[in-house]
């Protein structure tokens, strides 16, 4: 079971595809976040299997233990980082072209050797760098939040179609699977898709 397993040690394997429901819960079982489990029993007599099974359930999913971390993430350090790297890098090539004019209208100073113009380049190289490093990091992590958005819609399409398919089953129980409705085999077809592509997001 999830407890057993979690309380096995660190790394001990976690069989969330062992079942649907370990499935629908596997961030909130072993993801970075605080969990609430409300267990769900009836006193009847024809619900004393379910009772029972919910019950061991909840048992050891009390057993998981979370450590659960602050998301935190360093966009506006970097950002004030290469504000500042641009800022010195705007008034370094500002100073050097002051010396460049000076060196032209002055026919006494010295021309501007080699080596100022290779460290004018450079500069401007290393700013060019450090812009696009800053789109592309911008972009990725645009990226992340829309596939984050993405799965969170996944996961509600997921839910709503589990609940429909359960419902018809518990509404026709013994049904064999050539007396299943096109409509509810859809469902299943669409909630497996989903499903399959939510992993290769993941991945």
């Amino acid at each position: 079971a999830l407890g057993d397993r979690a309380v096995g040690g660190k790394g001990a394997y976690v069989p969330f595809r062992d079942s649907k429901l370990t499935r629908l819960l596997k961030d909130s079982l072993g993801g970075n976040c605080r969990t609430t489990m409300i267990a769900n029993i009836s006193p009847a007599r024809h619900c004393l299997e379910e009772s029972l099974n919910t019950l061991k359930y909840a048992n050891r999913a009390k057993n998981i233990q979370l450590k659960v971390q602050a998301n935190v993430t360093s966009i506006d350090s970097h950002i004030a980082e290469y504000a500042q790297i641009i800022a010195d890098l705007r008034t370094e090539i500002s100073r050097l072209k002051v010396a460049l004019a000076t060196a032209a209208t002055d026919p006494a100073s010295p021309a501007p050797n080699t080596a100022q113009e290779e460290e004018t380049q450079l500069l401007e190289n290393l700013r060019n760098n450090i812009m696009q490093n800053f789109e592309d990091r911008t972009q990725i992590q645009r990226s992340l939040l829309d596939l984050e958005e993405l799965q969170i819609q996944n996961a509600g399409e997921v839910g709503r179609l589990e609940r429909a398919v359960v419902r018809w089953e518990e509404s026709h129980p013994g049904a064999s699977e050539a007396e299943v409705p096109k409509e509810v085999r859809m469902k299943r077809l669409e909630m497996l898709h989903i499903q399959a592509n939510t992993e290769r997001n993941s991945e």
